[in-house]
């Protein structure tokens, strides 16, 4: 979601809005709640990701995409053309 919010240019930093429940996001992803309790604990206990009233901060970018297996090529956001090189050098970091 970090990727996408940059590359929107909705945030320029590590924080970013994050307005679901624990809830949502297990019925979002066909995952009990309980699972993504303890997987969220589990991202804050190892320094990866601050949650904060409606807000996540990503502490440790590479270290994170590192645990999640994150690969971004599924979002095309690599650009050759001259107006979206911003867009994949924003979500550089992160990718």
């Amino acid at each position: 979601m970090l990727v996408r919010y940059r590359t929107i240019g909705a945030t320029d930093d590590d924080v970013m809005p994050w307005p679901i429940t624990q809830d949502e996001l297990a019925d979002a992803t066909g995952l009990t709640t309980v699972h993504i309790n303890r997987t969220l604990r589990q991202l804050r206990e190892e320094g990866l990701i601050e949650l904060n009233r409606r807000e996540m901060t990503v502490l440790d970018a590479e270290r994170l995409r590192q645990v999640a297996g994150f690969n971004p090529n599924y979002l095309h956001l690599i650009r050759t053309e001259e107006g979206n090189s911003k867009v994949a050098e924003r979500a550089g970091d992160l990718v």
